[in-house]
């Protein structure tokens, strides 16, 4: 009956023009759902020029997109200055190392969050700096982010507005998405075997033997295509394990090394220390709940 109808309907009207159908078109529609925006955290901060990183680059496995309020802040990166200003949303990308400064104050909410293509490989590695990516009225969303617990539909409508963000910010997702099958199809036995061992156990030796070359070569190639060298990229994904079971789980921490293949408490504490700048016990103090 509503197929019927939707024919007589558009019968009237032989001037409408097909845009897009998934008989058409599956292809392109359904190389969406390889892209994964896994938000991690939402919080709010006024920072002053201890914020700034006297020269030191910084980095994180995380994109923060910051959503400025009030102030000003500056991040360096390759000779660039991105102004942080009230009103603007900012992207600051995963594993790119910028300088900070800020001379007086700057408030802002920051999301950090991760983007990923499939087997948790991140989907921009490559070529991309912190970017203006619009703007944003704090009125539309901070009456939402003060209630506790957050609504569902706030996710939600926070979920929305970032996929908008970055689709019109990066523009070349076509390339992005050729290039990533690729170099998943070329690494396919290797993703699996780090999706089904994942641990402190795994190595590069191991990954190099799985694809079947020595870890010299392998090594290159991985950060050729990626952008970042194996051991980074596993300790990367073994982190994220460790940030959902501090935060996520009431396991000792212990019992969280011992899941997660490290020797012992002391050695799963420095890793954890070394990837967050806290230990186990402080981030979970400071971040759970």
């Amino acid at each position: 009956m509503n197929a019927n109808r939707d024919v007589l309907f558009l019968d009237k009207f032989p001037q409408f023009a097909s845009i897009f159908n998934r008989q058409d078109d599956q292809q392109e529609l359904d190389v969406l759902s390889f892209i994964h925006f896994k938000l991690d955290s939402l919080r709010y901060c006024v920072v002053g020029p201890e914020w700034g990183s006297s020269g030191v680059k910084r980095t994180s496995h995380f994109h923060h997109l910051h959503f400025a309020l009030s102030g000003l802040a500056k991040v360096f990166h390759k000779g660039k200055t991105l102004e942080l200003r009230p009103g603007g949303v900012y992207w600051l990308p995963a594993n790119c190392p910028v300088e900070c400064a800020c001379e007086t104050s700057y408030e802002q909410y920051f999301l950090t969050l991760q983007i990923e293509w499939a087997n948790g490989v991140e989907l921009f590695l490559r070529g991309h700096k912190p970017v203006r990516m619009g703007s944003w009225d704090p009125r539309d969303f901070t009456h939402e982010w003060k209630k506790h617990p957050l609504p569902l539909n706030a996710y939600w409508r926070l979920q929305a507005v970032v996929q908008r963000l970055f689709a019109e910010t990066v523009t070349d997702i076509d390339v992005i998405m050729q290039e990533q099958y690729a170099f998943q199809t070329h690494f396919s036995k290797v993703f699996t075997f780090i999706d089904e061992n994942m641990s402190a156990h795994v190595n590069v030796l191991d990954l190099a033997r799985v694809q079947g070359v020595s870890p010299k070569a392998f090594s290159r190639e991985f950060a050729d295509c990626f952008g970042l060298p194996p051991r980074k990229y596993l300790n990367n994904r073994l982190n994220v394990k460790a940030l959902e079971m501090v935060v996520g789980s009431d396991l000792g921490m212990a019992r969280i090394a011992d899941v997660l293949g490290f020797n012992d408490e002391c050695y799963f504490n420095r890793f954890f220390s070394k990837m967050n700048g806290l230990s186990p016990l402080k981030y979970r103090k400071k971040f759970a709940g």
